[in-house]
Order: structure tokens, then sequence, then C-alpha cells
């Protein structure tokens, strides 16, 4: 951020949280490392997308409080190994200009 006010604020808001939806803008993901925030971007895609075709579908049953605090911990905790070096492999082959 251009202005470390504006930053501090922002990091204030969003506090602990891992990610926040703002309004006309789009999502901001946070992580303790490039790898955590891209990891939980590509969460957050994956359980909007299926939050929608559930809505689609006509709605179903809300996971309990525990059930969903589990499941991101774990999902959290980097279940996906090697995932952040398989993606940068696939933009590197997309886009090789991104190494410039």
């Amino acid at each position: 951020m251009e202005q470390r006010e504006l930053g501090n604020a922002v990091a204030s808001a969003l506090g602990q949280s891992k990610w926040a939806l703002l309004a006309n803008h789009g999502a901001l993901v946070v992580g303790e490392s490039i790898r955590q925030a891209h990891l939980r971007a590509i969460t957050l895609e994956w359980r909007c997308r299926l939050a929608w075709r559930v809505q689609a579908l006509g709605g179903g049953t809300p996971l309990s409080d525990a059930v969903s605090q589990a499941t991101g911990a774990r999902t959290d905790l980097n279940g996906f190994p090697f995932l952040w070096e398989a993606m940068c492999r696939e933009e590197i082959r997309r886009d090789p200009t991104v190494l410039e």
C-alpha cells in the first residue's frame, strides 16, 4: 500500500481473518507467506464456486461451526504439498515472461 496509515487501518480491520471481501474491489487474502496466501486464495475461490453450485441446486445445510473451523484449520496446514511449486511451473509454462 502506498500510504502506511491506510495499510495499518486495513491490517487492523482485518484482524486475525484470513481474507476479506471488499465491496467493488474483490478479495483481499493474507498469509504468513506467499505460499500460504496462494493456498488461501484458491481455497476461497473453490469454496465460493461450491457455495454457488449448492445454492443453484436449491441450497444446503450449513456446517456446524466446529466442523467449519476444523476444516479451515486443516486446509491452512497445507494439506496440498507441492501445490505452490506445481502452480508456479504451470504459470511459467503458460507465460515465460513472468520471470523477466
